[in-house]
């Protein structure tokens, strides 16, 4: 179990390090928001968290909105998870709910995927990150 835990904490330095210096050379100043699009899984998540501890060394306002598609059972309760992750981080978070409704041709994956990049650009930030959505159109 020592040694489990010894393989995190060299995983969280690498992430940390390899994000810090992503963030280095993208030229991330203070006074820039940078704006990460929160799904809620386990990928957004643990970059908010980095994100959260780089935030005094580089100066960036964080924010994370978060798009709710409403199309899984489980999308109140993603939504909830981010709130209290944003809120323990002292993340500003906000919630924008779309109305996902396939375009002809177009699947409920694509779809979402328009709503959620149609959604995201209203909220200002000189930087933007996001990862790679979770299933059920996250």
């Amino acid at each position: 179990m020592a040694s489990s835990r010894k393989s995190q904490t060299k995983s969280s330095s690498a992430i940390l390090r390899g994000v810090a210096d992503v963030l280095s050379r993208a030229g991330v100043r203070a006074d820039q928001t940078l704006q990460l699009a929160l799904s809620g899984g386990m990928d957004s998540i643990v970059l908010l968290s980095v994100l959260a501890g780089l935030r005094e060394r580089f100066g960036f306002v964080l924010r994370a909105p978060h798009v709710h598609h409403g199309l899984s059972p489980n999308a109140d309760d993603w939504a909830a998870f981010c709130a209290i992750r944003c809120s323990e981080l002292e993340v500003p978070l906000s919630v924008t709910h779309v109305n996902v409704q396939p375009a002809a041709g177009e699947g409920w994956e694509a779809a979402a995927r328009r709503e959620r990049q149609g959604a995201l650009p209203s909220q200002a930030a000189a930087w933007r990150v996001s990862s790679p959505p979770m299933g059920d159109a996250a």
